[in-house]
């Protein structure tokens, strides 16, 4: 596999047709300064149940998070996986005064950018994703626009 294949699992059932925004951010992306390695990235969007789940099963922290990530496994063609919690973007979409679209996207970012080496384990950690994070959404203000993710 020479190229990164998205597959996507919307276990969110109010978040309409993730599909086509989530590819053209991924697109985008892989043909950025931020390339992942070849392989299937699998996007998942869940809610806040599913990822407390994950955040206690994984990483021993029973708290609700907007993102986990789970690295490339090149031996099974994988480029990794991303949950995005959803319940999650709709909460900080309001604590922060953006769209839930909005949110989820930089989620989505945010995991691309934890899989390209990036990671926010302290200041100057955090300040070098945060600039990454700017620059990705820079590269995602398309020219023709895609649909919002939506809720209904």
């Amino acid at each position: 596999m020479d190229s990164i294949e998205i597959e996507i699992n919307n276990q969110f059932t109010q978040l309409k047709d993730p599909d086509f925004r989530t590819k053209a951010i991924c697109s985008a992306l892989a043909a950025s300064q931020f390339k992942l390695n070849p392989g299937t990235l699998s996007i998942v969007f869940v809610n806040d149940t599913t990822i407390k789940q994950l955040h206690e099963s994984f990483l021993d922290d029973p708290s609700p998070t907007d993102v986990i990530t789970f690295p490339a496994n090149p031996s099974f063609d994988s480029a990794g996986e991303i949950c995005i919690s959803i319940d999650e973007a709709i909460k900080n979409a309001k604590s922060f005064s953006t769209t839930i679209s909005h949110e989820i996207t930089l989620y989505l970012i945010h995991g691309w950018l934890h899989l390209f080496g990036f990671d926010d384990k302290n200041e100057v950690a955090i300040t070098a994703m945060r600039q990454a994070e700017k620059d990705a959404l820079n590269l995602i203000n398309f020219k023709d626009p895609i649909p919002d993710y939506q809720i209904i």
